[in-house]
């Protein structure tokens, strides 16, 4: 990846490659959409149940939800990785699995999901907006949910943060292209059940949180924040483990769209933004002391 030393456009290739996005973007919408309306009939005929029930079921059962999200992630993948090999031309590992460090990043990102949403529920449990009522476990639910976080995270992270955010990079400033891949991740979210502008905003930030160490960490940031806690995740009700009931002003409880609309997670996410980007900072800058050979 080529790195950027000005901070606005450094060449008119940066309308090319914004160009990528959009065409990309359109791709996407148009085959996730086929795909599914051709998957919801599918799994009414392998469940033998009308499709109308199916797509209800989907958002409240997590066996429903699975198959659903197992072929949508599929069409996902696949558009990704036609795009990006026959459009793009490059290397599918390019796209974020150069080297053996984004292990190291993951788990990283994965501390640092846990941390931030574990730091939330607590203040918010503290000051009382959540009260919790109980504590269940559906070992069936729990990991239905546990690899439908995971299906929702790689496709996310390689759609924005992997393809979208290093396709700018060849052309924008970094943070410039983390910003616009950012806008882009919160304006997917727009359709959701209950969303607000405040949850909106925090989706952007969460963007900037997720991208900023160019990792893939969302699934546990999500798998956490629903299936753990008892949130909702944007907008959607999990089975969890926790049971919680919220009380106070949607502002700080961030109301039926879960806490990603809180006004408490966004000094929370900030703060994780920084200590993230001052560690690979720092880490940079001692390889490139330790690497004899500067490019």
């Amino acid at each position: 990846m080529e790195e950027n030393q000005s901070f606005g456009f450094d060449s008119p290739i940066w309308l090319k490659k914004i160009g990528l996005v959009v065409l990309f973007f359109i791709c996407y919408m148009i085959v996730v959409i086929l795909v599914t309306y051709a998957g919801d009939f599918l799994i009414a005929k392998a469940l033998k149940m009308p499709v109308n029930m199916v797509r209800q079921m989907a958002t409240t059962d997590s066996k429903t939800m699975l198959y659903s999200y197992i072929i949508n992630f599929t069409a996902t993948v696949f558009v990704i990785y036609m795009f990006w090999k026959f459009v793009i031309k490059k290397e599918f590992p390019a796209i974020g699995f150069e080297d053996i460090s984004w292990l190291k990043n993951l788990v990283l990102g994965l501390i640092a999901g846990v941390v931030a949403i574990s730091l939330g529920f607590a203040i918010s449990v503290v000051f009382g907006f959540v009260k919790v009522e109980n504590i269940s476990f559906s070992y069936p639910d729990f990991s239905n949910y546990l690899i439908i976080f995971a299906l929702v995270s790689i496709s996310e992270e390689l759609m924005t943060r992997g393809l979208m955010l290093s396709t700018l990079m060849d052309g924008i400033n970094d943070y410039l292209a983390l910003l616009i891949v950012s806008l882009i991740f919160g304006a997917l979210h727009l359709f959701n059940d209950n969303v607000t502008t405040l949850s909106f905003i925090n989706i952007c930030i969460a963007g900037i949180f997720l991208g900023i160490s160019y990792i893939h960490n969302r699934s546990l940031w999500n798998f956490v924040q629903g299936p753990v806690f008892g949130y909702e995740v944007s907008g959607h009700k999990n089975v969890s483990i926790v049971n919680q009931t919220i009380h106070g002003n949607d502002t700080f409880t961030g109301g039926e769209f879960g806490f990603e609309g809180s006004i408490i997670a966004i000094p929370i996410m900030i703060v994780a933004i920084l200590a993230i980007h001052i560690y690979f900072t720092r880490e940079n800058i001692v390889i490139e002391q330790n690497n004899p050979i500067k490019n």
